[in-house]
């Protein structure tokens, strides 16, 4: 449905306004009128109802025709204006017509507005279609001339009648008048003049496709050129003319046979190269490999054409790469990804013998001449040694940073590039504080500058420089590093880096200081020694203090020149041989000795000499320390003599007190033959027996080496033995002796001999009346190195009511506790169906080195 024509009528008479609208209706069918009739009404109507036709009254009370349209021609200059007047001169209506009205119709002959409505409206629609059409040729022409394409139109003759600016400069005229009027064909040689001129067959066969052709310029010189074809007709379809559009290839047709020598080497370079150079399509099909992969994965390139993708790779690998595909095509697709870009990444391929080999695999689009992407171009590189060599690089780099050394690198002018943890521990600067910095940063000004001018001729000049820094910490704190410093080369054998691997030897430093101020308090201690010192190596004494020197009366510089084995005596000499041969044999022989040397004035003195071997300078020395032991060997001689002179005394002693005891037991059974008194008789017996039990002991002693003490395991057994033999209950009671090889000495013996006779008595003559059976047991040892226990124990019928062995009133009893008190111990009871005394006691000196158990 077509849009209403909008009318605006300004008229201050409501009845011509009326007629007028009459005359609108009679020609326009579809349309709307607004009237107004003052100049603020016009404006607005021309603001908002936007009218496609004005009718004016020439002539208003407040406001004219003239005015409004020129008002109107401001704003709009096609909207048809026409002006109706009643009466209207000539000159009047000159004035409208070039003012821009597009007619005027006197109100008396009001019918011809209809007419004159029409009229304005085509030329209204005329005006807008000129204007459109000159707009899309000053468009066309605009684009013409600024094209950077070279273009002419030709008539239907073939004369040249436009050339734009690019076809000028492209054949090299001086101007457009030297190119109009010439015919087309011209500008081709006679080889190219037949395909210019069929243009129809041309654009017949091409279809708007381009044409390359050999052009000529003004000069005579041919270049190369892309021709594309249109024919320009008139409304009515008939052909007016040509245009053509002319590009220069010449440089492209250039770089095409250049891009086809290229590819021809770059195809031999992919044939000979140690990389794989391949392309796939977009299905990741493989379109084309190069001979190097079976050098690469064993397999020939039919074995790879025919091969699918995923059998070439691991499964991790192809995962890796269809992800990356995957990735890469949606950018493709989003049309904001770099055209030119790669993506580098790190595979497995299999190789025909089963194994894997690690490839970096650099991989690209293949594009096509309106940058689409069509395919894949990828190399693949076998970086198995880089992978070692990367391998290695972190075992290295670990061990530096794990080294327990201090690992430093600087560049050539001594500026920090790296340092590892143990800098940073030993001098308390981290990484990010040390980089940069020149390492003078812990110089302590304790050590000369020649050093480090030293240090620096000799690594500059490819040398190695060691040796040991006086250095400070970041702390304040001096510390000492032995250092070895090198340089580092490159493949020219060009110093690019030094480095530096230190240790901290500030505890070597002090214990190197304490040992030198401990070698000279030794020093002093050895050369201050009342005991000779000296160090024998190889039959030399390379060492011996002054006291050594004295004890054989030599000079220092006398002794140096003798040897060692020179100053034994002749026996002496014997026998240094055989504990040299036992050594040599691999006995182990005691670390102290007894011989005698021989001084310079002939003199044989006896000396005891401590040694033992140690390594001096690499090689085996002995060490030993001499003390001259004439004196006290003599003494010692003299003591030995004295003892035994004591010895036979002691002996004859305690010969003489057994003899006594064995007199005065004799005596008590002469007189007991003359007691008839059984109770009397009993105590006779009884101490008869205490008196034989002591002079057993001193027998004992009289057949001992040592009076000191005696063997009480042998003792016990001999006289327990005796009387349990000689007693008449033995055929029904058993006796168990339990006894350990102790030693006792005197002190302690008799009266612990007299307690087990007490004891074993009177188990003997009341524990087992009648006919009754039992056991008698006895059991001796040490608890510890001083404390000794005697347990005795029987079955026998065991002490009447309870017994306090402290206050008891029965003689044997009481003789048990004295004598227990009497060496330091203590006696208990204990009955539970066995009777079991045990007495404890401390002995005096004996139990700690004389107690074994053999």
């Amino acid at each position: 449905m077509k849009e209403k024509i909008k009318v605006l009528i300004l008229e201050d008479l409501p009845s011509d306004a009326e007629l007028a609208e009459r005359e609108v209706k009679a020609v326009l069918k579809n349309y709307t009128a607004v009237v107004t009739d003052t100049e603020q009404g016009f404006i607005k109507a021309l603001e908002n109802f936007k009218p496609d036709l004005i009718i004016s009254d020439y002539m208003l009370p407040a406001f004219n025709g003239m005015k409004a349209l020129q008002i109107t021609r401001k704003k709009e200059q096609f909207i048809p204006f026409i002006i109706l007047t009643g009466s209207l001169n000539e000159e009047t209506a000159v004035e409208c017509i070039k003012a821009g009205a597009d007619d005027y119709v006197i109100k008396e002959h009001i019918k011809r507005l209809g007419p004159a409505i029409l009229n304005a409206l085509d030329k209204k629609k005329n005006r807008q279609e000129r204007k459109r059409a000159e707009d899309k040729l000053k468009v066309a022409d605009d684009a013409l001339h600024s094209s950077v394409n070279g273009v002419i139109i030709s008539d239907l003759e073939g004369k040249i009648k436009y050339a734009n600016p690019a076809f000028i400069n492209l054949f090299e005229y001086e101007g457009r008048e030297q190119v109009l009027g010439k015919d087309a064909a011209s500008l081709f040689p006679s080889a190219d003049i037949h395909k210019f001129s069929d243009v129809e067959a041309i654009i017949n066969k091409t279809k708007g496709e381009t044409e390359e052709l050999i052009a000529r310029l003004k000069d005579g010189t041919e270049i190369q050129v892309e021709v594309s074809y249109s024919v320009l007709t008139d409304k009515e379809g008939n052909e007016t003319g040509r245009m053509a559009s002319f590009i220069d290839i010449t440089e492209r047709k250039q770089a095409e046979i250049l891009l086809a020598k290229s590819e021809r080497r770059y195809r031999l370079l992919a044939d000979n190269l140690s990389d794989v150079i391949w392309t796939r399509d977009l299905d990741f099909k493989l379109t084309y490999i190069s001979p190097s992969t079976y050098q690469q994965t064993g397999f020939s390139i039919a074995e790879k054409m025919s091969k699918p993708f995923e059998e070439s790779v691991t499964p991790e690998s192809a995962a890796k790469i269809y992800k990356v595909l995957k990735e890469e095509l949606a950018l493709e697709k989003s049309g904001k990804a770099d055209p030119g870009r790669s993506r580098t990444l790190e595979i497995e391929m299999r190789h025909k013998n089963g194994s894997t080999v690690p490839v970096e695999i650099t991989v690209s689009f293949l594009r096509d001449k309106a940058g689409a992407a069509t395919g894949l171009i990828g190399v693949n590189r076998n970086i198995t040694e880089r992978k070692q060599a990367e391998k290695e690089l972190t075992k290295l780099s670990t061990a530096v940073k794990q080294s327990p050394s201090v690992i430093a690198i600087t560049d050539t002018e001594g500026n920090l590039e790296y340092v590892n943890p143990k800098f940073t521990e030993l001098t308390g600067y981290n990484l990010e504080e040390a980089i940069g910095q020149n390492p003078r940063v812990l110089k302590s000004g304790e050590q000369a500058d020649e050093i480090y001018k030293e240090l620096w001729e000799t690594i500059s000049s490819g040398k190695i420089w060691r040796g040991e820094f006086h250095n400070k910490k970041k702390s304040g704190e001096l510390f000492w590093e032995f250092a070895s410093i090198s340089p580092i080369f490159n493949k020219q054998g060009k110093i690019i880096n030094y480095i530096k691997v230190a240790e901290d030897i500030t505890d070597r430093k002090k214990a190197e200081q304490e040992l030198k101020e401990s070698e000279e308090k030794y020093r002093m201690i050895v050369e201050n020694a009342h005991d000779g010192i000296e160090i024998t190596q190889n039959d030399r004494m390379i060492f011996f203090n002054n006291q050594f020197a004295q004890m054989l009366g030599y000079k220092r510089e006398e002794l140096k020149e003798v040897k060692f084995s020179k100053i034994f005596s002749e026996q002496a000499k014997k026998e240094l041989y055989q504990r040299q041969k036992k050594r040599e044999q691999g006995n182990t022989l005691p670390p102290y000795y007894e011989t005698t040397f021989v001084k310079k004035d002939g003199t044989v003195i006896n000396v005891g000499v401590k040694y033992e071997i140690i390594d001096y300078k690499g090689e085996q020395a002995t060490f030993s320390i001499i003390r001259d032991i004439t004196e006290s060997k003599q003494a010692k001689d003299q003591i030995q003599n004295d003892l035994k002179e004591k010895t036979i005394l002691l002996s004859e002693v305690h010969h003489r007190v057994k003899n006594s005891l064995q007199l005065v037991a004799s005596l008590l059974q002469l007189q007991s033959r003359e007691i008839t008194e059984k109770h009397i008789l009993d105590l006779f017996q009884q101490s008869r027996n205490r008196i034989k039990m002591m002079a057993g002991v001193y027998e004992k002693l009289y057949q001992s080496k040592n009076f000191a003490s005696i063997d009480y395991k042998e003792y016990l057994e001999d006289v327990l033995n005796n009387l349990y033999r000689s007693s008449n209950i033995s055929h029904r009671v058993s006796l168990k002796l339990e006894i350990k090889n102790v030693v006792l000495g005197l002190d302690d013996a008799t009266p612990v001999a007299l307690i087990i006779n007490e004891l074993f008595t009177n188990s003997l003559k009341h524990a087992f009346p009648g006919e009754r059976k039992g056991k008698i047991e006895i059991y001796f040892n040490l608890l510890d190195e001083e404390t000794y226990q005697l347990i005795y124990r029987d079955n026998g019928v065991g002490l009447s009511g309870e017994v306090d062995l402290e206050t008891t009133r029965t003689l044997g009893l009481r003789l048990i506790y004295n004598l227990a008190k009497q060496i330091n111990g203590e006696a208990s009871l204990e009955q539970n169906g066995w009777t079991t005394f045990t007495i404890k006691f401390r002995g005096y000196g004996y139990g700690k080195i004389k107690y074994s158990d053999s």
